[in-house]
């Protein structure tokens, strides 16, 4: 189902480009000069909206959520044009980051790490993959 989505969603210069890939709070550094991102590892290719789910997922369900997202809108679309079709797809790309960080807290699975967001991660998995598969 995911795969079918994305390939609808194709790979336009709109769409697709060099991305983070892993946009968390973690990885932004509150300086003097402004806000700088770090730990690039994880970036390269791939679709702009994987970044947003990226830094919203931890925020899924929560009360911050649809403010957070309201200002991703604002602050995003004032740089790129955000459309409906845009933000109807947004599931899909926080569902694929639900699968991504499924896998890096299980290679974790006795950390501190896993065992603070296992729990939230599985609940966004869930909501997110039931609204999809309801779509």
């Amino acid at each position: 189902m995911l795969a079918a989505r994305l390939a609808r969603w194709g790979k336009d210069r709109e769409r697709y480009g060099i991305i983070h890939s892993d946009l968390m709070p973690d990885n932004l550094l509150l300086t003097a000069d402004g806000v700088r991102l770090i730990d690039f590892d994880d970036a390269g290719f791939g679709w702009y909206l994987y970044d947003a789910a990226s830094a919203l997922l931890i925020y899924h369900g929560s009360d911050l959520f649809e403010a957070l997202l309201a200002s991703w809108r604002e602050g995003y679309g004032g740089v790129r044009a955000l459309t409906d079709a845009d933000l109807a797809e947004l599931p899909t790309f926080l569902l694929l980051r639900c699968f991504y960080a499924l896998g890096w807290l299980h290679v974790r699975r006795n950390s501190p790490w896993a065992e603070a967001f296992i729990a939230p991660v599985v609940q966004a998995t869930m909501a997110l993959g039931s609204e999809l598969l309801g779509a």
